[in-house]
């Protein structure tokens, strides 16, 4: 059986505990009726722009593509790679 020092303590971590939960605890499974409207209150979120790629990124992908690993020889595998860097560095106007 536990020492009544233990259950205090056991019970103040608890207390704790649900303190900091504060609001974000819910006992039940359904979605909450008033978060449904604020979301749908918000303002759509403008489509992000694509993010420019530094040099060293483009060569990762473009090593890293599933084209470049299907050819076994290295010397075809660079030249996909380089086709694949070109393309990629004109697409963003390096």
């Amino acid at each position: 059986m536990l020492s009544p020092a233990a259950g205090l303590c056991a019970l103040g971590v608890l207390a704790l505990l649900a303190g900091c939960a504060g609001d974000s605890a819910t006992t039940s499974l359904a979605p909450n009726a008033s978060a449904a409207p604020v979301a749908a209150a918000a303002p759509a979120a403008q489509p992000a722009k694509p993010q420019r790629l530094t040099a060293t990124q483009i060569n990762e992908k473009c090593w890293m593509s599933a084209e470049a690993n299907k050819v076994a020889d290295l010397d075809k595998r660079m030249r996909v790679v380089d086709k694949c860097i070109a393309e990629k560095t004109k697409e963003q106007g390096q």
